[in-house]
């Protein structure tokens, strides 16, 4: 049984929020979750938080935002954590005249009925927003 909501119909059809939302096509399941804009001022931010229900999920993790904006050596964070375990920590540090600077998307698998919280952690304090997007496919 799959999880999230329809991404077709209702109030929020593109699925923007913390879920993770499903499309059944004729040969796969996709799933895919879009933050939205999380605004983050030297502190820890949640972008998603849900649970993956019965099926397994291959998924690329991606967090873009205004990393051109950032102050001078400051740093930014993507934490992945699957049923309160860290699984992923990756931080990146900028420098402010090197211009703008994309952190790599994450690859992971994620077990059926896990529960996922993906998070931004900045100490930078000119609030700024990042965008945590969630693509792959369900098995």
């Amino acid at each position: 049984m799959l999880g999230g909501g329809n991404p077709v119909a209702g109030s929020n059809p593109v699925g923007i929020g913390q879920n993770v939302d499903y499309i059944r096509t004729e040969k796969k399941i996709l799933v895919y979750a879009y933050s939205g804009a999380v605004l983050t001022n030297n502190d820890t931010q949640t972008a998603l938080k849900f649970n993956t229900g019965s099926n397994a999920l291959e998924v690329k993790i991606r967090l873009t935002g205004g990393f051109a904006f950032m102050d001078a050596n400051k740093k930014v964070r993507l934490g992945i954590d699957i049923n309160g375990q860290e699984i992923s920590n990756n931080a990146h540090s900028f420098n402010s005249s090197a211009g703008f600077n994309d952190m790599d998307d994450i690859d992971i698998i994620i077990a059926p009925f896990s529960e996922v919280e993906v998070s931004i952690t900045t100490d930078n304090t000119s609030g700024i927003n990042y965008y945590v997007s969630l693509t792959g496919e369900a098995f």
